[in-house]
């Protein structure tokens, strides 16, 4: 849940939602997290729910500031892979893997 918050402590960082989340803090508003609920489907199932519900800003359709088109994930060896649209089911080669226990 506080992914997004520390990739904003890096100024390195150019994506969307840390730029946003910079923002938010110079303005000295606080960062609100809302937990929707609890779901036993994967949460790439619900981010997409919630893609489809608020859009997303890259695509003038929305206010979500998702940069990756949605694409089901699948598992590989016992890992859960995320797959993305643009590199159909190879990981993109910027993406770390870590492995879960």
């Amino acid at each position: 849940m506080f992914a997004h918050e520390r990739e904003a402590e890096n100024s390195a960082s150019s994506s969307a939602k840390a730029t946003i989340i910079r923002e938010i803090r110079s303005r000295g508003d606080e960062i609100v997290r809302y937990i929707d609920g609890f779901f036993t489907s994967s949460p790439w199932h619900r981010e997409q729910e919630l893609i489809s519900e608020f859009g997303l800003l890259k695509d003038d359709t929305g206010v979500l500031a998702n940069e990756q088109a949605y694409s089901p994930s699948a598992l590989e060896s016992g890992v859960e892979l995320r797959k993305y649209a643009s590199d159909g089911n190879a990981l993109p080669a910027n993406f770390l893997k870590r492995m879960c226990a």
